[in-house]
């Protein structure tokens, strides 16, 4: 299951233990949860640091969103954990063009380096999807693979 965090949500001082109550309530392990910061919320939020050592210490998987459109600093990836690094449907749709596949290429590949799997956004098309793995992307999200869903629709699936 992943989730996307708000701003206000990274401001909870409970919010690891919140979310925790919420997953016992549904008997559902943290490992299975994958918690989602955007980019830009990464700077700003001088905490962030110690919200995600706790959510890796009770088994929480915690992707880092919208890679690459925020502030593109990656002085965070130096000292901030991240399990996963979610390439933003930006680059997905630049694909067609030699630039766009160099780029993704070093992303993943930077990625692959510090031990995170890249998620791509955006994959609409075969076409896309084949670039992505010959460039060692394994996991894409988006209308190829599966229309959006509320969480309510996922646990009636």
């Amino acid at each position: 299951i992943a989730m996307n965090l708000s701003a206000r949500q990274l401001e909870d001082p409970r919010l690891v233990e919140r979310i925790l109550a919420h997953l016992r309530k549904r008997d559902l392990p943290p490992d299975r949860l994958k918690l989602e910061i955007t980019e830009s919320l990464v700077f700003d939020h001088a905490h962030i640091g110690g919200l995600l050592a706790r959510c890796h210490a009770v088994g929480m998987h915690v992707a880092l969103d919208d890679f690459g459109t925020g502030y593109s600093n990656l002085g965070p990836l130096l000292t901030l954990k991240f399990d996963q690094i979610k390439l933003d449907a930006s680059f997905v749709r630049a694909l067609d063009r030699p630039r766009g596949v160099a780029l993704v290429g070093v992303i993943v590949g930077m990625a692959r380096a510090l031990d995170c799997d890249v998620i791509a956004e955006g994959v609409e098309t075969r076409e896309q999807r084949e670039i992505l793995h010959k460039l060692g992307c394994r996991y894409a999200q988006g209308w190829l693979v599966g229309k959006p869903a509320t969480f309510a629709d996922v646990l009636k699936a």
